[in-house]
């Protein structure tokens, strides 16, 4: 069982997410925001987080960049409609995501991104 740190702004695309990731067992944490992911990861200290790029505030990717200079060994699932636009997708992978999915994913695509960032 791991812990994964969910981190989108939109409470559906949170429990949908959920959804997908309990039927494995997993401990399951929440964040709305990128400040909110970097407040609680400390605590957390999540095996892998789910991360929109799409957040109020700062973005995925900046946020995803402040956490890797804080916790480099944090493992990143980034998740958006806009991976499907390749610069996206580059910017995320070149500041430290494990993998990117786009939206909507299906739920054996989630799973295998989070045993990736759990197995390598």
């Amino acid at each position: 069982m791991a812990k994964i740190l969910i981190t989108d702004d939109s409470a559906f695309m949170r429990e949908l997410i959920k959804d997908f990731i309990k039927e494995f067992g997993h401990d399951i944490y929440f964040a709305g925001s990128g400040d909110e992911l970097l407040e609680s990861y400390g605590e957390v200290r999540p095996d892998a987080v789910v991360l929109d790029i799409v957040l109020p505030g700062k973005d995925g990717v900046q946020t995803l960049r402040e956490l890797k200079a804080k916790f480099p060994d944090a493992k990143v699932i980034m998740c958006s409609a806009l991976v499907e636009q390749k610069k996206f997708g580059d910017e995320a992978l070149e500041a430290g995501a494990v993998v990117c999915i786009k939206k909507p994913f299906s739920g054996n695509e989630l799973m295998g991104a989070i045993d990736k960032c759990l197995n390598g």
